[in-house]
């Protein structure tokens, strides 16, 4: 069961065990925590042909790195995804919050990420297709550090750090110094925008 706000819906999904009754798949997405990324690499790898594209939307950064140890680095994309939900029961799943999706190929090949947008456009409208994926994957990285330390410490939920100002300024300051260690490496994840304004656009989101 799936829930936005007060309307349920029951999603029935054709699932199996092995990789290998998939093959060959068009698209795969590696979504398990970053410690995984390569074992669930090497068990996927029976459904991915010379054609599959490789899409991490993993939280963290280096994923897409250990990707390419299995796969053709023409075939790897990364991204990131912004949502917010909670699992309420076993099967039940409360959705808080819906955003984009940003992707795009490491290694510069275009093509290969806008056929990935085209077959994830069939089921998430909200789809960018970034060629400065790096950046935005340090930007995710930066907000979920700044994020969820406080809420892991403080029990509450993302939107209530913008509630109090101690939080919110922490919150700040946390962003604010995740920016200057991108930049120290070359990167500009959050430009035009000022790190603390984008975490706490995440909170309102989710």
């Amino acid at each position: 069961l799936v829930s936005r706000g007060t309307d349920w819906q029951t999603v029935r999904v054709p699932v199996t065990a092995w990789p290998a009754d998939l093959a060959p798949a068009d698209l795969l997405i590696v979504v398990v925590k970053a410690y995984s990324t390569d074992s669930a690499a090497a068990f996927a790898a029976p459904c991915v042909g010379p054609e599959t594209l490789v899409l991490t939307l993993q939280n963290g950064l280096g994923n897409w790195e250990i990707l390419t140890q299995h796969f053709a680095p023409a075939q790897v994309l990364a991204g990131t995804i912004v949502m917010g939900c909670a699992l309420q029961d076993p099967g039940e799943v409360v959705i808080s919050g819906m955003g984009a999706i940003t992707l795009g190929s490491p290694v510069g090949l275009h093509s290969a990420a806008e056929r990935a947008a085209a077959i994830l456009q069939l089921y998430w409208p909200d789809l960018l297709v970034d060629e400065h994926i790096e950046a935005a994957l340090w930007r995710k990285a930066i907000i979920n550090a700044a994020v969820n330390p406080l809420t892991a410490l403080t029990g509450l939920p993302n939107g209530a750090l913008l509630e109090d100002e101690l939080l919110r300024a922490t919150l700040g300051a946390l962003a604010d110094e995740g920016n200057r260690v991108a930049e120290f490496c070359g990167l500009s994840p959050f430009a035009g925008v000022r790190p603390e304004q984008a975490a706490e656009q995440v909170c309102h989101v989710t």
